[in-house]
């Protein structure tokens, strides 16, 4: 999987003694981060999420100087990482590339050696299988040409049809079937990768991998939200900062007046203005055109009239904003906690086709406003 894909659709991967297990099918899999939680077990290159991971974090048992300096690290590479996720895949992963060499580089400034090793443990864990890949532990484990060209078709085959999988998930089919599907897929994949392995590779291989996570807790991590860009206009507001929101809860959305799906939740947007009147939550718009003739503020401003709306818009005509935070689909929300952290995003309809997107962000809200 390319690297700008973390954000997208997913089936949970869990790895539970060293083997890489998929987790149940969910009919939201197209949905990155509802519940705060990203899929750090689908990604060929896991560091960047890992080394901002609080249940990582704990594990290395970070000094109170350490943990200052990882986090003001992590947050110059938020608005770099959140930028990749609409580039092109060369240029993403090009990116990801160079942000991954300088992360290894300044951390081996801020932990001690067993810091560091712990860390290498809980990536190749994390990465379970195809670990096996990684030159660290083919020179480790003395595997041969043969075994690594071999591994390599077999998890490329496994993600190929996981991927089909993934696909007839969202065309709607029903679960039950994929799920075994799944599970069988898992199973062989699993049984003909240890085939492959001597039993002294696979107990060297094991050992590399470490004492597991709680890996029902990995993927929590947060971002700085990127400062908002450009001279606007505004719409039913003065220029606004996220510096200036800090305090409150904040519900960015990116949408369009011409597009239908933004339209669609737009009674959601009514009901969150009305359920949390007169506490510290924002809702801000963030309107980028899709069209030509989107472009057109005066028209904007009376569809904005035509549907009732007081909430703050920023007019991202020359998609300043769009590219700052990687945006990728009309509507995206975004839930931004009270530091200024985004906590949650959901792409599409809220509501499409009997999801809970609206009722379950109006519960993160209430969440981020008792924090």
């Amino acid at each position: 999987m390319t690297f700008n894909r973390w954000y997208c659709q997913f089936i949970p991967m869990l790895a539970v003694a060293g083997m890489v297990l998929l987790g149940a099918i969910s009919p939201a899999i197209a949905q990155p981060n509802p519940n705060g939680q990203l899929p750090v077990f689908e990604l060929g290159e896991p560091y960047l999420l890992l080394i901002r991971d609080p249940v990582v974090q704990r594990e290395l048992k970070l000094s109170d100087e350490q943990q200052q300096a990882l986090d003001a690290f992590n947050e110059t590479l938020d608005g770099p990482l959140l930028s990749t996720r609409n580039q092109p895949n060369e240029q993403a992963n090009k990116a990801a590339t160079e942000m991954i060499a300088q992360s290894r580089a300044k951390l081996a400034t801020i932990l001690m050696p067993d810091q560091q090793t712990r860390l290498l443990e809980i990536e190749r864990w994390v990465q379970g299988l195809r670990s096996l890949l990684r030159p660290d532990v083919s020179e480790r484990l003395s595997l041969s040409d043969k075994q690594q060209e071999q591994i390599r078709e077999i998890i490329d085959d496994y993600v190929k049809q996981t991927n089909g999988i993934k696909e007839k998930v969202s065309s709607g089919e029903p679960l039950g079937p994929l799920e075994k599907q799944n599970s069988e897929l898992q199973v062989r994949t699993q049984k003909t990768l240890q085939k492959l392995l001597k039993p002294e590779q696979r107990k060297q291989w094991l050992a590399m991998l470490g004492k597991p996570l709680d890996s029902k807790s990995l993927g929590k991590v947060r971002f700085k939200a990127p400062e908002l860009l450009g001279d606007g206009p505004w719409v039913n507001s003065r220029p606004l900062t996220m510096e200036g929101l800090r305090g409150k809860v904040v519900a960015l959305h990116f949408f369009t007046f011409g597009c239908i799906n933004c339209i669609h939740n737009y009674q959601a947007y009514h009901n969150w203005e009305k359920q949390f009147a007169g506490k510290d939550v924002v809702l801000l718009g963030i309107h980028t055109p899709e069209v030509s003739n989107e472009h057109d503020v005066e028209m904007l401003k009376k569809k904005m009239s035509e549907n009732n709306f007081a909430f703050p818009v920023l007019v991202d005509n020359e998609s300043q904003n769009w590219n700052a935070w990687g945006n990728s689909m009309w509507p995206t929300v975004y839930l931004i906690d009270k530091q200024g952290d985004v906590r949650y995003w959901w792409t599409g309809e809220l509501n499409w086709e009997g999801q809970t997107g609206e009722k379950q962000f109006a519960k993160h809200i209430e969440e981020l406003l008792a924090e």
